[in-house]
């Protein structure tokens, strides 16, 4: 028999928070809500989730600490946070943010921290035009 999708899903997403929750620790401020940023990147007919982790994995390194959110569908985004290395605890310098819409385009727009020294210009779009190929 099984369980009916929406109980699964619903496990699912339970699980994954629990996860997020447990690896971020009490005091690291995850940024939930969707930055602003014009695009700087699109692809056609790469998945949002793809991308978000080709963005994690170009960034992640000796200077700065990646953590991807990824939204279930139908919701079809991810944020990827960057922070400086050791300060994990603190703001995220800034997001990348990973939308892909109906017709299969993934948009990616990036969004520092005012105030916080983040990548330089020329590394986001690096690693946005290098994900969207």
């Amino acid at each position: 028999m099984g369980f009916p999708m929406p109980i699964l899903r619903g496990v699912a997403f339970a699980i994954v928070t629990a996860a997020v929750v447990t690896t971020l620790g009490c005091h690291a401020q995850a940024q939930s809500t969707p930055v602003a940023g014009a695009p700087i990147a699109a692809a056609q007919g790469k998945p949002y989730d793809v991308v978000a982790n080709c963005l994690m994995r170009q960034m992640a390194g000796r200077q700065f600490a990646v953590w991807p959110l990824v939204y279930a569908p139908p919701r079809q985004e991810a944020l990827v946070n960057l922070w400086i290395r050791g300060r994990e605890q603190d703001v995220p310098v800034g997001a990348f943010h990973v939308v892909q819409d109906a017709k299969g385009t993934t948009r990616i727009s990036f969004q520092g921290t005012p105030g916080a020294s983040g990548p330089s210009a020329d590394a986001i779009e690096a690693a946005a035009h290098r994900c969207a190929r």
